[in-house]
C-alpha cells in the first residue's frame, strides 16, 4: 500500500548552474532545460550530519546528503568539490532562511557592522569554473580537474589523525621530541603521502613528449612522489583556481553606521561547505609539513 502523504514529501526547490557543468561526471545528471540541477531541502537526518562535522568523513555521511539533496547526482564520489559547495548552499538556503548574515567594515567610516546577503541571488550568478586546465612543464604536458569530495573526503579521513600526533609532538621538549624522531618522521611521511594522492587525483592525464598518455593513477602517483618540488607547486597552484566555487566573494552595502549612510564595497569569506574549514586549513598545514620531508 502506497503512502497517502508521499505527495507531500519533499520536492526541488531551488535550481542551480554547477560550477564546473559537472563536466567530469562519468553519468551526466537530469538537467532542467535551462541547464540546471534540482536541489532538495535537508531532512531532519541531514541536518544531524551537519550539526556533527567529523561525521561527514566518516563512512558514507557525506555521501548520503549528497545523494539526499541532490538525487540526480548519480554518483555522488564523483562530484567535484567546487560543485557540492554551491550544491549545499542550494540546500540549506531552501531548509532555512534565504538570506545569510555578514559582517564587514565601511570603508568610508571604518564601522563594523552586519549585513544581510540574498543567497537565491549569489545562486543565479554563479560562474562556470574549472575549465580544462593544461599546461606545459619540463617536456611534459598536464591536463587538471578540480579535486572530488571523495578525494578530500579520503585525505582528510587519513591525515587527521597523523596531524593531530605531529602537533602533539611539536609541543614536547628538544630530548623527548628527539626520542620519538621516528614516530615524528613516520606521521609526516604518512601526511605527505596523502597529499601527493590528492594532487595525483587532480591529474586527468600526462602527455609525454613522444605522445604517450598517462592516465594510470599509480603511474602518476609514482610520478608525482619523484618530481621535484616546482612541479607539484605548479599543479598546487593550479588547483587552486580550479576547486573555486564560482560564488562572487565581492558585495556591496550600504553603511548603517550613524552619520555615514555610504555604499562600499566588500570581499566576504564567504565558503558555505563551512566543515571544509577545518579541512583546507588541514591541507594548507600537510603541505608545510610535506615540504619539510
Amino acid at each position: 500500500m502506497s503512502n497517502p502523504l508521499q505527495d507531500f514529501y519533499r520536492q526541488k526547490e531551488i535550481y542551480i548552474t554547477l560550477p564546473t557543468g559537472g563536466r567530469w561526471l562519468t553519468k551526466k545528471p537530469h538537467l532542467s532545460v535551462d541547464g540546471e540541477i534540482g536541489v532538495k531541502p535537508m531532512t531532519l537526518n541531514d541536518e544531524m550530519v551537519l550539526s556533527v562535522p567529523d561525521s561527514l568523513y566518516n563512512g558514507e555521511s557525506l555521501f548520503h546528503l549528497i545523494r539526499s539533496i541532490a538525487p540526480d547526482i548519480e554518483d555522488p564520489y564523483e562530484l567535484s568539490m567546487p560543485d557540492f559547495d554551491v550544491i549545499l548552499l542550494a540546500s540549506r538556503a531552501a531548509t532555512y532562511d534565504k538570506k545569510m548574515t555578514v559582517e564587514s567594515t565601511c570603508s568610508h567610516c571604518n564601522t563594523a557592522n552586519l549585513y544581510e546577503i540574498d543567497i537565491p541571488s549569489i545562486l543565479s550568478k554563479v560562474k562556470i569554473v574549472g575549465e580544462k586546465s593544461i599546461f606545459e612543464m619540463d617536456s611534459l604536458t598536464y591536463e587538471l580537474r578540480a579535486n572530488t569530495i571523495s578525494a578530500l573526503n579520503t585525505f582528510h579521513t587519513k591525515n587527521i589523525q597523523q596531524l593531530q600526533l605531529i602537533n602533539q609532538l611539536d609541543k614536547l621538549e628538544v630530548t623527548e621530541k628527539t626520542a620519538k624522531k621516528a614516530e615524528y618522521q613516520k606521521a609526516l611521511e604518512t601526511v605527505a603521502a596523502a597529499n601527493i594522492v590528492l594532487i595525483a587525483d587532480a591529474i586527468v592525464s600526462i602527455t609525454t613528449p613522444d605522445g604517450k598518455v598517462v592516465t594510470e593513477k599509480q603511474h602518476i602517483v609514482d610520478f608525482i612522489t619523484n618530481a621535484k618540488r616546482d612541479v607539484t607547486k605548479r599543479i598546487e597552484e593550479h588547483l587552486k583556481k580550479l576547486n573555486e566555487n564560482g560564488l562572487d566573494k565581492t558585495f556591496t552595502f550600504t553603511c548603517n553606521g550613524e552619520n555615514c549612510g555610504k555604499e562600499f564595497t566588500s570581499p566576504v569569506e564567504f565558503n558555505p561547505a563551512f566543515f571544509f574549514n577545518n579541512l583546507s586549513s588541514i591541507v594548507e598545514e600537510t603541505q608545510k609539513k610535506s615540504n619539510k620531508l
